[in-house]
């Protein structure tokens, strides 16, 4: 019996390793651009754009991280984040928006939806949107882009919903209750 015990646990170890994150991506994030990168419309104008163009620095970049909470807290400042450019009339769910890699894990936003506004000489553009990570579950949340004809800002915010047990969780559970089960048979005999 001892050796069922030891084994379960052992499995439940090694599935616990292999479920590390399979959570939400929590918290919120801040992007801009990097030193030499740019962006702009496809038309020059605020107010006649239909797409967002960002034009990288000399290293090819376009973007950084800037700070962020929950998942994206304590991240190394200026991580380079790629932005792609984007057509926001007419607007197609499913657009990547940014990627960026930081410590083995690969994060990204698609874009679900979108609405789009000036106001002056600032172009709001916000929506929700799925946000991606290795080893987490997809992530809905908002998030907003606001151009002003010299810089843009991101941000994305999501909140958890109900968390869903993982795989790793409910082995755990499993061998506990086995334990006990055996446990209790052993003080009956």
């Amino acid at each position: 019996m001892k050796k069922i015990l030891l084994f379960m646990g052992m499995i439940a170890l090694v599935s616990m390793g292999a479920y590390a994150h399979a959570g939400p991506i929590t918290g919120t994030i801040s992007l801009d651009l990097i030193s030499g990168a740019t962006v702009g419309t496809d038309t020059g104008n605020l107010n006649t754009a239909t797409a967002i163009v960002f034009n990288p620095n000399v290293d090819g970049n376009t973007g950084e991280y800037d700070n962020g909470t929950g998942t994206f807290a304590g991240f190394t400042s200026h991580t380079p984040v790629t932005f792609n450019n984007f057509s926001f009339n007419p607007f197609a769910s499913g657009t990547e928006l940014w990627v960026f890699t930081y410590n083995t894990v690969t994060y990204d936003l698609l874009l679900t939806s979108l609405s789009s506004s000036v106001n002056g000489n600032i172009l709001d553009l916000q929506g929700n949107g799925t946000l991606q990570g290795t080893g987490y579950t997809d992530t809905a949340g908002t998030w907003t882009f606001s151009l002003t004809n010299t810089s843009g800002t991101f941000s994305f915010s999501s909140t958890a919903g109900a968390n869903v047990p993982e795989p790793a969780t409910l082995l755990l559970i499993g061998t506990g209750l086995v334990g006990l089960a055996a446990f209790r048979k052993k003080l009956a005999a």
